[in-house]
């Protein structure tokens, strides 16, 4: 891969900047918004940190990363005790109400196919 026009094209066309950004109010001067997750080492500090732009109303960061595949979250740490919130922009999902659909199937010893026998719906969580 080339990046032609760059100071360094041997690195930067596997590397881009990337601009996070998360749309929310203010948390607050004694709440840090983090990005949380491999790209910043699992870490709190500057660099998973993000700054609160007060015109765009949105925190954002910028980071150098090798173009990939990234899991992250976006996380609350109380600056005062360090505690970290990771529900308060991801939400909690464990009420969510979901639907399954069960299909039981059946298989004689001399059956070449299998025979859908029943079918059920089931919502979860009501």
């Amino acid at each position: 891969m080339r990046a032609d026009r760059r100071q360094n094209p041997e690195i930067e066309a596997e590397y881009v900047f990337v601009e996070f950004a998360l749309s929310t109010p203010f948390q607050g001067e004694h709440a840090g918004v983090h990005i949380f997750g491999e790209l910043t080492d699992w870490a709190f500090g500057e660099i998973s940190e993000m700054k609160y732009d007060f015109q765009r109303n949105c925190y954002f960061k910028h980071l150098f990363l090798k173009q990939g595949f990234y899991d992250f979250q976006f996380v609350l740490q109380n600056k005062r005790n360090g505690i970290v919130d990771i529900t308060r922009f991801e939400g909690n999902h464990q009420l969510t109400r979901n639907n399954y659909t069960i299909y039981a199937y059946y298989r004689g010893n001399s059956d070449h196919h299998d025979r859908l026998i029943g079918i059920s719906t089931v919502r979860a969580h009501e």
